[in-house]
């Protein structure tokens, strides 16, 4: 997905920043040149404190090399104060705490009055909503949010704080000119179904969705008892040409992806990605006008004859 939408204001940000095709980066030589900052504070350890499996800090390690390789500058950085930014911070995730229920019933009340739940309130009591607490615990939390947004000293230091990292990193990246940032996506080892969850956040993903930057994760291989791993690559602001540049090159080099055995290709079929452009739209916010070109892609299924 990519473009303007005029029913969320933040997309203006991307107008005149979009490739005609995201396609043009996919280049075998990508690595050449690019200068990768690794956050090592990340291979150590995750954004919940747990400490990474020896196995997963070897590939992260091996990754980098293998770029070395393919002629990248991989070298390690730092972001500072990110343990406080990510970790210690108490207004670290409270986001979708106090949005969520307020964005939903909004969007509920959008779709006009035929849909069969109105309110969070009425989708949680409807005995609908699957028996797990990644699920039912967090919509219950949000549910308990009173105060709007706006209105919430909270959620604005949370804003605070955000705004505050997104400068962080985007310094480093200045200050470095750094094409990418590097760490693992996960620093545990997949658990069984039902088997404990480990304490704090299981994972990295959280600094794209803290900052908005663009991020892409590859395969970094497996381990010894046949678990993939993998390393993230997080850029700057609308860097994803850069970033599928620096992980096609990497993918094409190591080729470390495995089809799964449970979900084989399908025989006589195949599909066709074609692109279209979307007419640009044409408005006056305050004094500015702004103009966009939007992207869509079109799935086509065909059959073989």
């Amino acid at each position: 997905m990519a473009g303007y939408d005029p029913n969320d204001p933040v997309t203006a940000k991307s107008i005149g920043k979009i490739p005609q095709s995201y396609t043009d980066s996919l280049n075998e030589g990508g690595l050449k040149g690019k200068r990768i900052g690794v956050i090592r504070e990340l291979v150590e350890a995750d954004m919940g404190k747990n400490a990474t499996d020896p196995e997963i800090k070897a590939l992260v390690n091996a990754a980098i090399e293998d770029m070395r390789k393919k002629g990248a500058e991989v070298f390690d950085v730092e972001i500072p104060n990110l343990d406080y930014f990510v970790r210690t911070n108490p207004y670290a995730d409270l986001g979708f705490q106090y949005r969520s229920k307020f964005d939903i019933n909004d969007y509920l009340a959008s779709r006009g009055p035929d849909i069969p739940y109105k309110t969070l309130t009425e989708i949680i009591n409807s005995g609908k909503i699957l028996p797990i607490p990644s699920v039912e615990g967090y919509l219950s939390l949000y549910d308990e949010t009173t105060v709007p947004p706006e209105q919430s000293p909270e959620y604005q230091l949370y804003l605070k704080n955000k705004e505050e990292l997104t400068t962080t990193v985007k310094s480093v990246i200045q200050s470095q000119n750094l094409d990418a940032f590097l760490y693992p996506s996960i620093v545990l080892k997949p658990s069984l179904i039902g088997a404990p969850y480990p304490e704090g956040y299981p994972g990295n993903a959280l600094l794209s969705s803290f900052t908005g930057f663009p991020a892409l994760v590859v395969p970094a291989g497996f381990t010894s008892d046949n678990l993939p791993v993998g390393i993230e690559l997080l850029g700057s602001e609308f860097g994803e040409p850069t970033l599928i540049n620096i992980a096609y090159s990497y993918e094409q080099a190591t080729n470390h992806r495995r089809l799964p055995t449970t979900t084989p290709p399908l025989p006589g079929e195949e599909f066709e990605y074609k692109y279209k452009s979307v007419p640009e739209p044409d408005y006056v916010l305050g004094t500015i006008a702004f103009a966009s070109l939007g992207v869509a892609y079109k799935l086509k299924r065909k059959k073989k004859r």
